[in-house]
């Protein structure tokens, strides 16, 4: 209830006694009734012209408002006329951020259109149309500005779990422009300059505001940013250490009774932002200088050694850790905490040490995970020909992480549970997990932290090929094992297999157009298919081939960014230096933007011997009134298949010879194959796809297997035996040949 309302209700300040009684219902002559009601209707009008005045007073006001903030966006020297305050974190008000301009960088009009002074203006446009215009509300960052060095000074509070920052950055400005707009969130920004250099001074700041949408910080600039020239920008803030494992976190263990806790970051993918102001995606790549004041019962880490360490009368340090090589941001990585270390040194030189709690370091928990580390980081230098790029590695076991563990480039953080075992009582099935999720993360310090995907469509670049080098990596450290030609069919292949036969599976390759498909490409295709398709990549391509072919593709692109086309031309160049002429963009196109996989059919040539028919379809579990109309329209894709056949009989296999399979249907003759003898397609199930055969081909090749199995590898027996109840789940006919098996 309003003051004046209640006045009116009480009469305090409402009607006077005496107009109360001029006009109540009393008698009255009827002279004095028109009297009355002619001064009712006078008040009455008058109110009416008043009103009017005041609302076209307030609608001329709310267009001259508008008028000065257009002309403030795009005036190059003019300032920001009637900006509003900032609050006290430097954020502007809702109806500042409503009413900021969202007109084109430049002062200047759109293409086609003349200005002319007196000139009634075109439509202005319509209030999604300025949104759409605005840099900060864009998915991505528009390219105008270039990070290219940061220098990042942090103070860690461990005691109420804060920190404050400084980070300067120098930006080139590749166009034009009047905004400078950064990722940044969770961030309280208490102060922002931005200078050109010493002698043109600084560039007046009419503004800043945070745009929570896209996580970004929107600063506005007095005057346009001119091309072709670098400016630094300085950003001050102060954050939480936060308790929900992502970005700058907190965690924690207990030790001889008393808890003590630690601070570690996750900034892949997207949450490098929660600690500091910054160019948040990968094609951003830039060189880091880091600082980390800390108490000095602590320790703190990061990508490169310390290079001075100033301790401080008060019992605090400062860590000056050098500078790192060009990086993307979420890479970068850093802890604070109070754990001991190993140490070993690989033939090369790096430094590596595994950081945990001191009981786990003084029982040697983390001495397996630092022997095998030290030799994988020789096996891929030894295998990719490029040298690990930074003088240490550090490997950090936290009680809490998000994710098994995280490569960050030097400073590779895991789970305790994944990295610290005692091998004298661990069993082997942990033993392997241990050794397979380290061989992963040390892969990514070449496939991902070296060269890394210019988006996130292709993160399945730097996944896929760490999911693959986990059974290149362990076959290395235990050769028994045969982790490539057998654990992979049953761990990968066949896996992502049952999930990428489903009608509603995707592309490896998606596209991401709004912030929640970042997450939502690290899936199973990502990672498993991306693997499986590298796999057959390698065997289509030989594997001495294909292991130039990534040298070459390291070399190239270190330090910097690199699309799934750079991979292709780069293997296909590889493929022509040995002879070979097979466009690997064109054949990998089709595997890696279409859903799903082929089933290849082989039927015999009744009529002409030596002859088969191939013919490939999609192949799709969820064949169902629902699904059928999406499946018959995936009829329409078409892969190139590279096929591998053996012929065989009781007592010779022949040896093996690829066929690429390019259409729907088509006929080739085998000279090799004679009157009893069978077929096998798809040798060792190196390729994606499934086969199938006809009737007489499948009763010969279960003969064999039940008169000599070794006839067929391992590797062969398991694919017969997947593809059979594969396709005898959508096939009734084929479910009577899976029940011989």
């Amino acid at each position: 209830m309003g003051e004046n309302d209640a006045a009116l209700r009480t009469g305090s300040r409402g009607l006077s006694d005496p107009w109360a009684d001029s006009v109540g219902v009393r008698p009255r002559t009827t002279e004095r009734h028109i009297t009355v009601h002619r001064r009712l209707v006078l008040a009455f009008a008058l109110s009416i012209v008043a009103l009017l005045a005041v609302t076209m007073l307030a609608v001329l006001l709310s267009l001259r408002f508008d008028e000065c903030g257009a002309s403030a966006a795009s005036g190059a020297d003019g300032g920001l006329a009637g900006f509003p305050p900032r609050g006290g974190n430097g954020s502007l008000p809702g109806s500042a951020r409503r009413n900021h301009p969202a007109g084109r960088d430049s002062a200047q009009p759109e293409a086609g259109v003349e200005a002319t002074p007196g000139a009634p203006s075109a439509q202005p446009p319509s209030e999604e149309e300025q949104e759409q215009r605005q840099p900060w509300t864009q998915l991505r960052l528009s390219g105008h500005l270039k990070p290219l060095h940061y220098n990042l000074m942090l103070t860690a509070f461990m005691e109420n779990f804060t920190f404050s920052g400084e980070v300067n950055v120098e930006i080139a400005c590749q166009n034009a422009t009047r905004y400078v707009v950064l990722h940044a969130s969770r961030v309280a920004v208490e102060k922002v300059q931005v200078a050109e250099d010493r002698v043109a001074g600084a560039v007046p700041v009419a503004g800043f505001f945070l745009y929570p949408q896209t996580q970004v910080l929107v600063v506005v600039l007095n005057r346009t940013l001119d091309a072709q020239r670098n400016y630094n920008l300085k950003i001050i803030y102060n954050a939480l250490i936060e308790n929900e494992l992502l970005g700058f976190f907190r965690s924690s263990y207990v030790l001889h009774g008393e808890r003590r806790f630690l601070g570690v970051t996750q900034f892949s993918p997207t949450h490098a932002r929660k600690a500091f102001p910054c160019f948040d995606e990968p094609i951003y790549k830039a060189t880091f200088k880091i600082s980390i004041k800390h108490q000095a019962t602590y320790l703190s880490l990061s990508n490169m050694p310390v290079e001075t360490s100033v301790f401080e009368e008060d019992g605090w340090v400062t860590d000056h850790f050098s500078q790192t090589p060009l990086m993307s941001t979420y890479y970068l990585a850093w802890a604070i905490c109070n754990f001991t270390y190993r140490e070993t040194i690989t033939k090369s030189g790096v430094v590596v040490r595994l950081y945990a709690r001191p009981d786990a370091i003084r029982r040697g928990s983390g001495d397996y995970a630092l022997h095998i580390t030290k030799r994988l980081i020789e096996f891929y230098e030894d295998y990719f020909k490029v040298p690990y790029s930074l003088p240490k590695l550090d490997l950090l076991a936290v009680p809490k992480h998000p994710y098994a563990a995280m490569e960050n480039w030097g400073l590779s953080i895991f789970v305790e549970q994944r990295i610290l075992l005692d091998p004298s009582v661990s069993s082997i099935s942990y033993l392997l997990d241990v050794t397979m999720v380290i061989v992963h993360e040390i892969c990514h310090q070449w496939f991902g932290d070296l060269v890394t995907p210019v988006w996130w469509e292709d993160v399945w670049l730097k996944e896929g090929f760490a999911h693959y080098f986990e059974f290149v990596g362990t076959d290395y450290l235990y050769p028994g094992w045969n982790m490539e030609k057998q654990r992979f069919l049953t761990d990968v292949l066949h896996e992502v297999m049952l999930l990428d036969g489903l009608a509603s599976s995707h592309p490896v390759s998606q596209e991401v157009l709004q912030a929640t498909d970042i997450d939502r490409v690290f899936d199973w295709i990502a990672y498993k298919k991306g693997a499986a398709l590298i796999r057959m990549l390698a065997n289509f391509m030989g594997h001495s081939v294909f292991q130039r072919g990534l040298q070459d593709y390291l070399t190239i692109h270190k330090y910097g960014n690199a699309a799934r086309n750079d991979l292709w031309n780069t293997l296909s160049e590889a493929l022509k230096r040995n002879g070979k002429y097979v466009n690997i963009q064109e054949v990998m196109d089709q595997w890696t933007l279409q859903m799903g996989y082929p089933v290849i059919t082989i039927l015999g040539n009744t009529t002409v011997e030596k002859w088969i028919i191939i013919t490939q379809q999609h192949f799709v579990y969820d064949i169902s009134t629902k699904t059928k109309g999406l499946a018959l329209q995936n009829n329409s894709y078409l892969w190139q298949i590279p096929l591998t056949i053996v012929v065989g009989n009781r007592s010779h296999v022949s040896s093996e010879a690829i066929i690429w399979v390019s259409n729907k249907s088509e006929h080739h003759r085998i000279t090799s194959l004679a009157k009893g003898s069978w077929l096998l397609g798809n040798i060792n199930q190196t390729g994606y796809f499934r086969v199938n055969y006809d009737l007489r081909n499948w009763r010969l090749l279960i003969d064999q297997l039940i008169r000599n199995h070794e006839v067929l590898s391992v590797s062969n027996r398991a694919g017969l035996i997947d593809d059979a109840f594969s396709l005898a789940s959508v096939d009734q006919h084929a479910a009577s040949l899976a029940s011989l098996f």
